[in-house]
C-alpha cells in the first residue's frame, strides 16, 4: 500500500557538467602552480559549492588552506576528499602530512 509514496534515497546530483568541473580544476591547478592561491579558490568555488563532493577540488582547496596555515580546514577538506574517493591515494598522503604538521602522529599513521 502506498508503494508510490516510499521515500527515495536522496543521492545528490551535481549541478555542474563534467566539462565545467574539469575546466575549474584545470584553472585551479594552474593558479596553484603560479602561486595564485586566491585565483585557485575562486576557480574552485562552484566545485566546492556543488551538491556532490568533488575529491580533487577538496584536495586542491586543502593545499591552499595549508599554504595559509589553516591546517584544521585542510584536514576537513581532505577528510571530505578521502570519503568521496577513498581510492585517491594522493589525498590520503596529504592528510597524513597535515596531521603530522598538527602533531598528530597516530592520526597520520591511520591515514596511511
Amino acid at each position: 500500500m502506498f508503494g508510490w509514496f516510499k521515500r527515495r534515497s536522496a543521492t545528490p546530483k551535481s549541478r555542474l557538467t563534467p566539462g565545467h568541473v574539469e575546466a575549474a580544476l584545470t584553472l585551479a591547478r594552474q593558479s596553484l602552480q603560479a602561486g595564485r592561491d586566491a585565483d585557485a579558490l575562486g576557480a574552485l568555488a562552484p566545485v566546492l559549492g556543488d551538491a556532490v563532493v568533488h575529491a580533487e577540488g577538496c584536495h586542491l582547496a586543502a593545499i591552499v588552506a595549508c599554504r595559509r596555515g589553516d591546517f584544521p580546514e585542510a584536514v576537513r577538506l581532505l577528510e571530505a576528499a578521502t570519503a568521496a574517493a577513498p581510492e585517491r591515494l594522493e589525498s590520503w598522503h596529504t592528510l597524513a602530512e597535515v596531521r603530522l604538521e598538527l602533531g598528530q602522529p597516530d592520526a597520520a599513521v591511520a591515514a596511511l
